[in-house]
């Protein structure tokens, strides 16, 4: 009965928010529902269009609160730039996030605010300024992930769990000038511990702020597996570049690592800074790529154009400046990381009284005042299905939609926006690239294994629950 009570009194508030337009729609529970409902949804691997349909039925703008946290939730672009951009030092990373990332990452750039950041934003990008991208160093794990994959187009094969392998062996790489080489047998240890450390990390999001009631052993034998693995790296690294000229291959290496090591002495604030860049950006890498062969396979009518484009390259392996040409292949990673954003939810915090620029009024067009201690939540993945931003079609997968279309700023942000911008956001995109595009050469065909939807399944990033389960067809070597 009382469930039935509350049901009646939330539709309430929603019509009455449809029809007499509120001067902000907010709910006025202790946000206990809000926050179980939303975790119902995602444990259904729903968030996405729970939160989707929220923002269709409330508007583009509107507060609640969860778990005595006052709470903003926001899909319109003038917001976002406020809070991401022009507003920037308002607007931190909150607690939650810096909490449940600080055993693994200290205060690295994920996980600090303020000068600290400014510090570690700098550095990191001085570091990506003289690192020079090679896709020579791919083409060696593209190997090891073809050796381990099956033979037979028979077999079905979910590439999701092997392209964690695969970026992570190519992330460690190019970061710490030595790979992991996660996919050769017997290589796994420092991937295994990561992996129990990030499942932690997501765990520990989930129920935040009562994380310290959970059982945390395995996760910190887990994170000194990682520290010291990264520690080794650090010192076997410098140690050989200090060795050796820098014109030389090694020199060329380890110069990600040695440019970071220059400005900053601290080997400890070292190896948090690589681990911040490493989360960061190998999972969401891993994900983008899978989501990219899980449409191709679905999509015959893509895959052929693809296919068609790649095959200009007559057999080679792409050089970075081959990848950039590939211009269907870039249009359709485009569409994915549109329709299928690998971090779709971002979150952040006013440090201060602050206002917002527009979602108040009864027009829902005046600027909404923001106490501080209230936290702004954004649905990339509900702003790239917006009809009034993307058109009737928004919910269609259509890469020929960025043939000659740019997107208005803050309309599209797979990779936020502002100064915390992804700094390795060009990496991302040259891996993913080559590693389609490979693909695409060694196998003649690569098929759905069955005809399953995508789904959300939101944890550190965002990966698609059914995976991508796909049959690979050889080439006939006859």
């Amino acid at each position: 009965m009382l469930g039935l009570l509350a049901g009646i009194f939330v539709l309430a508030r929603i019509l009455y928010a449809i029809f007499y337009k509120s001067y902000i729609w907010e709910t006025k529970s202790s946000g206990f529902d809000f926050a179980l409902s939303n975790l119902r949804a995602n444990q259904r691997n729903a968030y996405l269009e729970h939160a989707q349909t929220a923002f269709r039925i409330l508007g583009n703008t509107w507060t609640t609160r969860s778990l005595g946290t006052s709470m903003i939730e926001s899909i319109e672009p003038e917001n976002l730039k406020a809070v991401f951009h022009a507003d920037f030092p308002t607007w931190q990373q909150g607690n939650f996030r810096i909490k449940t990332f600080r055993p693994l990452l200290g205060y690295g750039i994920l996980s600090a605010n303020g000068r600290a950041w400014e510090h570690s934003r700098a550095l990191i990008k001085s570091a990506f300024k003289s690192y020079t991208a090679d896709s020579t160093i791919y083409e060696k794990h593209i190997q090891n992930l073809v050796a381990s994959l099956p033979r037979s187009s028979a077999e079905v094969v979910d590439l999701q769990p092997y392209f964690l392998r695969l970026t992570m062996d190519i992330s460690t790489d190019v970061l710490f000038g030595t790979s992991v080489f996660s996919l050769l047998p017997g290589s796994a240890d420092f991937a295994d511990a990561y992996e129990i450390v990030k499942d932690n990390i997501f765990k520990d999001m989930q129920v935040y702020p009562l994380g310290w009631l959970r059982d945390h052993r395995e996760a910190r034998a887990a994170t000194k597996v990682v520290h010291d693995f990264v520690d080794g790296f650090i010192e076997k690294a410098l140690a050989s570049a200090d060795a050796i000229n820098e014109e030389e291959d090694q020199g060329r290496r380890y110069k990600f690592l040695r440019q970071m090591a220059t400005e900053l002495e601290d080997r400890t604030k070292l190896r948090m800074e690589l681990l911040s860049l490493l989360l960061a950006g190998r999972d969401t890498t891993a994900a983008l790529v899978s989501n990219m062969l899980y449409i191709l396979a679905q999509r015959e009518d893509i895959r052929r154009k693809v296919q068609a484009e790649v095959a200009s390259l007559s057999g080679r392996f792409p050089r970075i400046d081959d990848l950039k040409r590939l211009q269907y292949l870039n249009c359709t990673v485009k569409e994915s990381l549109r329709l299928h954003p690998v971090t779709p939810i971002n979150s952040r915090t006013a440090a201060t009284d602050t206002t917002l620029p527009t979602g108040g009024g009864v027009s829902g067009t005046s600027p909404v005042f923001v106490p501080a201690g209230t936290q702004f939540v954004t649905s990339v993945h509900a702003l790239h299905r917006r009809e009034d931003l993307w058109g009737p079609d928004a919910a269609a997968f259509k890469p020929e939609r960025w043939a000659n279309n740019t997107p208005a700023p803050w309309h599209y942000m797979p990779f936020l926006g502002g100064p915390r911008q992804c700094p390795g956001q060009g990496l991302a995109l040259n891996i993913t690239l080559f590693t389609v595009a490979r693909l695409l050469q060694i196998y003649e065909d690569i098929l759905p294994a069955r005809s399953e939807p995508w789904q959300g399944a939101i944890a550190v990033t965002c990966w698609n629950a059914n995976g991508a389960k796909v049959r690979l067809v050889p080439k006939d070597r006859t």
